[in-house]
């Protein structure tokens, strides 16, 4: 019997032993896994606030183009004629050699004088303009009446005392989403409520809770931060998920 019950004794520490370490080899792997997603998630933020930068740079070079463009002022000023093409034509003329989806240009009062995405919007006024700050930000614009997620920034001019405004940038899941850097064994997107940017495989989906998230019923690590948006919508969200499943 004591044989037996020494048996059994061991037989149960050895169990106890193999449980602990069991335990103690998943909580290192998870601690591993978001130290791994923290850094994953702060690369993809240091590379969208450089491309916001950038964005912010090539805004203020145009500026610095508009206003010293001779014809545009003499249609503006001396024939006020803002149907000409000189006016109209201006933001057609550059978004493509700026690489930007979206240009606009404004008067003082955010009428819109030149739509180089959309020149039929030339005439009407740009509702999101007052909102923007001095770096660049996410806003919804349209397109042909489409709304699309943009990543804009806003810089102010003068010509002859009067103030102008720029805005340009790029659409987001067709030109920032892709040129972000993220290892293959993770999955980098943008979330607003049930909006996805940049993953169209998901089906369904969870909000982040105890830094994991459940996408088509898989729970999966997880992290999110915010992302400065402009508007009324709902909070966006950069989602940074690491492409192994917790079971």
């Amino acid at each position: 019997m004591v044989k037996k019950s020494s048996i059994f004794i061991f037989s149960f520490f050895l169990a106890l032993l193999l449980f602990i370490c069991f335990c103690t080899k998943q909580a290192t792997n998870k601690n591993i896994i978001y130290k791994e997603l923290s850094f994953v998630k702060e690369s993809a933020l240091s590379q969208i606030h450089s491309i916001m930068n950038t964005i912010a740079l090539q805004n203020k070079a145009f500026a610095n183009i508009l206003s010293q463009d001779r014809d545009f002022s003499m249609k503006f000023f001396v024939e006020n004629n803002k149907s000409a093409p000189e006016i109209l034509e201006i933001a057609s003329k550059y978004i493509s050699p700026m690489g930007f989806s979206f240009l606009t240009v404004t008067d003082s009062k955010f009428e819109i004088l030149s739509c180089g995405h959309f020149l039929a919007n030339a005439g009407s006024k740009f509702e999101s303009a007052e909102l923007f700050g001095d770096s660049s930000v996410f806003v919804m614009d349209n397109i042909k009446g489409e709304k699309v997620l943009s990543l804009q920034s806003k810089t102010k001019l003068k010509i002859l005392d009067t103030d102008f405004y720029v805005f340009g940038g790029i659409n987001v899941e067709k030109d920032l989403l892709p040129k972000i850097f993220c290892p293959n064994d993770y999955s980098i997107f943008i979330k607003q409520g049930k909006n996805i940017y940049g993953n169209q495989k998901i089906e369904s989906i969870s909000e982040i809770k105890d830094s994991t998230i459940i996408i088509n019923n898989i729970i999966y690590p997880a992290f999110s931060v915010n992302l400065p948006f402009i508007g009324s919508e709902e909070n966006l969200q950069l989602i940074v998920v690491k492409k192994t499943s917790l079971k």
